[in-house]
């Protein structure tokens, strides 16, 4: 310790908090899988910004990308996550979130880019048939489909 410290400075404490400044945290691998375990996805967060969080929560950690890789999944919906993880399978966090930020574009994803302007846009709460008043009429509406060109006798 440095010798001009006052008598009152020179304890554990101060050591230890000058040790931590000059030389970072100790690194612990256990506890940087369940900072990214516990990392989530919040509600307006691109792919590309949840990705840089959770390499921020690791710091300097060794994670794998593997571990990586799993909680960016779980973030996701069922059909984003499938989509996703067709081949060719993404083996970094980087190659993921291309795939997820292309695969999920809200120009070509006509229901989410209704929904981001305000309009309704029907889905059912089930995988059958529902018969709905929609805009032009009576429609058959499909969970994540919507059209008026299904006969309405089904």
């Amino acid at each position: 310790m440095d010798r001009r410290l006052t008598d009152h400075r020179r304890t554990w404490t101060y050591l230890k908090k000058a040790l931590l400044r000059r030389y970072g945290e100790r690194l612990d691998k256990s506890v940087a899988k369940w900072r990214v375990s516990m990392r989530r996805m919040m509600p307006g967060e691109t792919y590309a910004d949840f990705a840089a969080a959770l390499r921020e929560v690791v710091g300097k950690n060794k994670v794998s990308e593997r571990v990586l890789l799993a909680q960016f999944y779980r973030c996701f919906d069922k059909t984003t996550k499938k989509l996703v993880q067709q081949p060719p399978k993404p083996k970094t966090l980087e190659r993921a979130v291309a795939k997820a930020t292309i695969i999920d574009d809200p120009m070509d994803n006509v229901a989410q880019g209704m929904q981001n302007i305000g309009q309704a846009w029907a889905t059912a709460p089930s995988p059958y048939l529902i018969r709905m008043t929609g805009t032009t009429g009576q429609t058959m509406v499909i969970p994540g489909i919507g059209g008026t060109g299904l006969p309405a006798g089904m």
